[in-house]
Formats: structure tokens, sequence, C-alpha cells
């Protein structure tokens, strides 16, 4: 059978675990801790819950073509198409985990990979994400 590392369905090359961060959302119901409208620069989006709902108030995610929020539940996950603009809704109580993961078909030009990382990079820079933007440009050199 066909493993996905050359071509199978994927169509690129298979995928690859681009990134991955865990976001921690600290309650505050005057300022509720959460993520602005966006997309993801990947093309898969893997959202894993970390703790139980019951130990915040508020959160989940909201999707803009839905105009809908999704809660999920400890160990929950929830996938989306990293192109579908998003965002991480308030925390007003207690602490919430997510454990988000990127996933990208494996790069086979160089050219392209380079092309991706910088343009990873700007997108980085414009949010202040100094060090994330210099990860970025540096994996588009290597």
């Amino acid at each position: 059978g066909d493993d996905g590392r050359h071509g199978g369905s994927t169509g690129g090359g298979g995928l690859v675990v681009y990134d991955s961060l865990l976001i921690k959302y600290l309650g505050d119901p005057v300022k509720p801790a959460h993520q602005p409208t966006h997309a993801d620069n990947s093309v898969l989006s893997i959202n894993l819950a970390l703790n139980s709902q019951d130990e915040y108030e508020g959160g989940g995610t909201w999707f803009e073509p839905a105009d809908r929020v999704v809660k999920i539940g400890k160990g929950a996950v929830m996938t989306h198409p990293s192109s579908v603009r998003h965002a991480g809704q308030g925390v007003t109580r207690g602490v919430r985990y997510v454990l988000v993961v990127f996933v990208n078909r494996v790069v086979q030009d160089r050219a392209d990979h380079a092309r991706r990382c910088k343009r990873r990079g700007v997108d980085a820079r414009r949010r202040g994400e100094l060090e994330a933007a210099l990860g970025h440009y540096r994996a588009g050199m290597a």
C-alpha cells in the first residue's frame, strides 16, 4: 500500500505536522482571553481540548462561515480546514487549555518551501510575533 510519502492520495507527497502550540486562556470577566478572527497558515488545523468545560466559562471556537461556536469536551478533537476563518472565544472564568496542531503537505520543491516560509514569516511579523517570524525565515533558508 501507499503510505502517503510518495504522492498517494494526498496529491502532494504526504502530510506532516508543521507546527503546534499550547494555548492557555486565562479567564477575565472584564477582558476575556481570546484569539482574534483569523485563518491558519496550514492545510489542516487540529484542536485538542485539554481540560473539562466545567473548569472555565466561555470558550469554544467560532467559525465565521457558519457564524457558530463549537465547544468540545476534555480529550475531544476537532479538525477544520486551516483556510476557514475562525476565532477562539473569550474565557470569562477559570482557565482553558487547548493544544492546536497544524498539518501541511510535504513540500518537495525548495523554492515553494522558501516562499511558504517567507509568507508565514511576514504574517508572524505583522502580528508582532518577531521570534516566530525569525523561525519561519530560518526554516525557509534551511
